[in-house]
């Protein structure tokens, strides 16, 4: 989707983001702002953008919506969202937009790559005798071309959803892009889960303006309570008397909360998108990592420094770089004294997927750390 939507997307709890969002499209009009959403899964920041952007529905200023799950097919509809062309273009359309923004046969060969068209022999040899600095040279050209066209669409807002889901090659183009648009009067906004490659910021990223979501206050999971009942009302009885457990087991989390609200037993059950999540998370755990994540969640949702140096002394490799991982994969966040599981049923869950003889060894191991 590359539209703007035009229905109103709720959006509680948020007011001065959205405030900040609104003060920054207002200096855009005198040249390029940027903005960083940014914070875990479920805090609310696709609803932030998405709601900001149908805000500006009824105005004069143009928004364009762009999101990057479909990972394998961003940088061809991104292209496309530039030259204002359609994503359903065939590849002999989109060669043909493709060759009347090109200044040069090696940028328009390159352009083809980043499209994800297939490349003719000899336009593919033209790429790949390349050398280092001079592929880097003409990357940078191919994007120059793209803004070139894109300035003539005169968009006011370009918001870029799901940053995190991309992969290096993906986010130097977006960053190109991005530096080159110093003195256009544009709104560029980025939401990202801090996980994968931007579980710490890149220079880039971190010079725009940071807007990083926190768990919702009390009074506002309340009011996201009695929302999600008003629009979807199913056994409101039974609903009230867990309101108080649901809100106190999401944790600020708008996504736990409402799967919670779904759930026939919120005060129990494990909402089945945080299992999967977590799940997928586990599969990406080697053996090691595996033993220092369930070390971790036998110690508690807080594991201080000083307890990780117990598990640390028997390891063939630094713990940092296994709890780098573990942050990256996105389990943890790191503190000044402390690592914290990002959310208390994200431990839960971690515990509940060890097994018995886990749990034993487990707890044996650390009993016998701390008592050495």
């Amino acid at each position: 989707m590359r539209e703007k939507p035009t229905q109103l997307i709720p959006c509680i709890g948020r007011d001065w983001e959205l405030s900040l969002l609104q003060k920054l499209q207002q200096l855009s009009k005198t040249g390029l702002q940027t903005a960083c959403v940014y914070g875990m899964q479920g805090l609310g920041k696709t609803s932030l953008v998405r709601h900001f952007l149908s805000r500006l529905d009824q105005t004069n200023w143009r928004a364009l919506y762009l999101c990057s799950l479909e990972q394998g097919t961003f940088l061809r509809r991104f292209i496309c969202t530039l030259l204002d062309v359609s994503e359903i273009f065939d590849d002999v359309q989109l060669r043909f937009k493709i060759k009347n923004i090109s200044n040069s046969p090696l940028v328009y060969f390159y352009l083809l790559h980043l499209s994800g068209l297939i490349l003719h022999k000899s336009e593919l040899q033209a790429i790949n005798n390349l050398n280092e600095n001079r592929l880097r040279e003409i990357e940078i050209l191919s994007v120059m071309g793209l803004i070139q066209r894109f300035k003539q669409r005169k968009v006011s807002v370009l918001a870029i959803d799901s940053l995190h889901m991309l992969d290096e090659g993906q986010l130097r183009v977006i960053q190109i892009f991005t530096q080159n648009m110093e003195t256009q009067p544009i709104l560029i906004i980025f939401s990202l889960t801090d996980v994968h490659r931007l579980s710490y910021l890149p220079d880039w990223l971190q010079s725009s303006n940071l807007i990083q979501l926190k768990p919702l206050q009390p009074i506002a999971m309340d009011a996201l309570v009695n929302n999600e009942l008003e629009m979807n009302p199913c056994q409101p009885m039974k609903l009230a008397a867990y309101k108080k457990i649901v809100v106190q087991r999401a944790r600020g989390n708008p996504l736990i909360l409402k799967a919670l609200i779904k759930s026939e037993r919120p005060d129990q059950d494990f909402p089945e998108e945080m299992v999967n999540s977590v799940q997928g998370m586990l599969k990406q755990l080697t053996g090691i990592e595996c033993r220092l994540l369930q070390f971790l969640a036998a110690c508690g949702p807080c594991v201080s420094i000083d307890t990780l140096e117990l598990f640390n002394s028997q390891l063939s490799e630094p713990c940092i770089c296994l709890l780098h991982r573990l942050v990256r994969i996105g389990f943890l966040y790191p503190r000044s004294e402390c690592y914290i599981f990002r959310h208390i049923l994200i431990w839960e869950i971690v515990k509940a997927q060890m097994n018995d003889s886990d749990t034993v060894s487990v707890h044996s191991e650390q009993h016998h750390r701390l008592k050495a």
